[in-house]
This record gives C-alpha cells, sequence and structure tokens, in this order.
C-alpha cells in the first residue's frame, strides 16, 4: 500500500525517444520518483510492466503497433494493480471516456507543466482520480450524451433520488465498494446493488465511475454532504471521511 514515505517506481511508455529521455529527466528531478523503466509502443508497455511492476505507468494515448487504450486493457488484466496515467497531445472527448471506462486513472495534456505532472502522478497512486479542470465539464457533458443514457429532456439532479439514494451516491463518490456502503449503512449487499441499479436509471449513467463524475459536476455534495473537493489544478480529492479505493474504478454495472 503506498504511503507518503514511499518511492513512486514509474514506467514511460511513449515512442518518441527524446521525449521519453526528457520526461525521465524532469521526473527524477523529485525524490520521491523513479523512473524503472521505458517502453517504446503499447505492447511493451504492457510487458514490461508485467516484469516491473511499477505503481504507475504514464502512457501515451497514441502509439504505433498497439494503441494507448489497447495497452491500457492488457495492463488491466494482469494479476496485481497498477495506476495508469494517460498521456496525450490532445485528445476528443469520446478518448477520455473511453479511458476511464478502460481502467486509467487519469489523463494529463502532455504540454502541462513539469509540477503539474509531478502532483499528478502522487495523487494516482494514492488512489485519486486526476482529470484537469478544462476536461471535467466537457467529461461529464459527454458520459450523460452517450446513447443509452436518459433522453437530455428528462430532469435530472438530486430532486430525482431519494434521501437513501443520495447517501449511497456520496459513498461512490467517496470510493467506497459496495461491500464497505453496505456495511456503514447495515442494510445487504443486494440491497446496495438494487438502489445502485436504480440511481443509474434515474441518472442517466451506466456505472460507478460516471455516476460519481456526473455527481461532482452537477454539484449535489452541497444537498448530500458529500466530502468532495475539486483543486484548482483540476485534482479530485476525497475527503478523509471516506476510503480511497483502487476498486471504485470498477467497470461493472453494480457489481
Amino acid at each position: 500500500m503506498y504511503n507518503s514515505t514511499n518511492i513512486i517506481r514509474v514506467l514511460i511508455a511513449d515512442d518518441h525517444p527524446v521525449f521519453r529521455e526528457g520526461l525521465r529527466l524532469l521526473l527524477e528531478l523529485d525524490r520521491k520518483i523513479r523512473v524503472v523503466g521505458e517502453a517504446r509502443d503499447g505492447q511493451e508497455a504492457a510487458e514490461l510492466t508485467r516484469k516491473l511492476k511499477p505503481d504507475l505507468v504514464l502512457l501515451d494515448l497514441r502509439m504505433p503497433r498497439c494503441s494507448g487504450i489497447e495497452s491500457l486493457k492488457l495492463i488491466q488484466k494482469l494479476p496485481f494493480p497498477v495506476r495508469v496515467l494517460i498521456l496525450a497531445t490532445e485528445v476528443e472527448r469520446q478518448d477520455i471516456v473511453e479511458v476511464l471506462k478502460c481502467g486509467a486513472a487519469g489523463i494529463i495534456l502532455k504540454e502541462s507543466t513539469t509540477q503539474l505532472l509531478r502532483k499528478s502522478i502522487h495523487a494516482v497512486v494514492k488512489g485519486e482520480y486526476w482529470v484537469e479542470r478544462q476536461s471535467i465539464s466537457d467529461l461529464v457533458r459527454e458520459l450523460t450524451r452517450r446513447p443509452g443514457s436518459a433522453s437530455s429532456d428528462q430532469p435530472k439532479g438530486p430532486w430525482r433520488l431519494t434521501p437513501r439514494e443520495r447517501q449511497i451516491v456520496a459513498q461512490v463518490v467517496g470510493g467506497r465498494t459496495n461491500k464497505e456502503i453496505a456495511q456503514e449503512l447495515c442494510v445487504s449487499l443486494q440491497t446496495i446493488k438494487h438502489h445502485l441499479t436504480n440511481i443509474f436509471e434515474k441518472v442517466g449513467v451506466h456505472n460507478r465511475l460516471e455516476l460519481a463524475l456526473y455527481s461532482i459536476h452537477a454539484s449535489w455534495g452541497g444537498q448530500q454532504n458529500i466530502d468532495v473537493v475539486k483543486e484548482p489544478d483540476g485534482s479530485i480529492q476525497n475527503g478523509p471521511r471516506y476510503a480511497k479505493s483502487n476498486r471504485a474504478q470498477s467497470k461493472r454495472a453494480v457489481g
């Protein structure tokens, strides 16, 4: 488990050797970060991740032989947890949605400052999600426009949720698993799954990650006491009341 005294072991995956070398030099100015390997494409990134077991992979979105998204899918199948932060020169909204749904902990533009990149690395290895401020509104808007979502003219928001459902949304945003929520609210696991199914239908989302992002964007925190802070640089931080969990990124609808 990560703590603030640990050295963060990072694998860089990018098809441009000059960029990889420059990034290595910049990152290692931070005494808490150590670059343990470099990959030239997505396939090599997955292979080196299996071999080196880094804490975090900085993964270029667009690479030859095996794209960043395909590499991400391979990394997510490994039998040990690895956080992945996507690097992108430019990115479409649907790309952001796709990488988050495939298991990435966040996405950051290559043009970001070194300080911001280092901060994003420290954030995601602690279990947080990183989406820059300029992207988060567009991201949630894209999520709510996805095919199969509730229609745009259908009312959405906390007024459509029961008090119990709002409690559960707060827990999801806080990063708790279904089992932890059930224990906290003293109900069965099946009851939590049933509530989540109803919540997804009312809000028009497909899984826990979309629900959390939509909730943050809609500023439900004031009405639900969701202990969530959006940093000025765009990171999403959970307050101390709620445990952070990598499993909050579950790709299953309610499981």
